[in-house]
């Protein structure tokens, strides 16, 4: 588990390469800092791809959770993680709204 912060959980990254890693982390450090500013009661964001180390025929599949005043979850697929990751945080944060 890699924490970024101290309010961000992310589980299942070390197989993902470094370079991946760097972009992902920007996104979702950016992703966090609008929630945060717009919703004062953020608590903590956990990240968790299911299966780092994929075949070449499975999806990236990875599950998001957003603690503010309630939870709020998301789960998604991919073939690629960054979309993948884009619609999760889409996902969650529409369920906020």
């Amino acid at each position: 588990m890699v924490q970024l912060g101290g309010n961000i959980e992310l589980t299942g990254f070390d197989n993902i390469r470094i370079s991946d890693q760097i972009v992902l982390k920007k996104i979702i450090g950016s992703f966090v800092k609008q929630i945060s500013t717009q919703h004062q009661q953020f608590q903590k964001c956990s990240i968790v791809f299911l299966n780092p180390a994929k075949e070449a025929s499975e999806q990236y599949h990875l599950k998001i959770q957003l603690m503010l005043d309630k939870e709020y979850n998301a789960e998604m697929q991919d073939n690629n993680m960054y979309f993948a990751l884009d619609k999760a945080c889409k996902a969650v944060a529409g369920q906020i709204q």
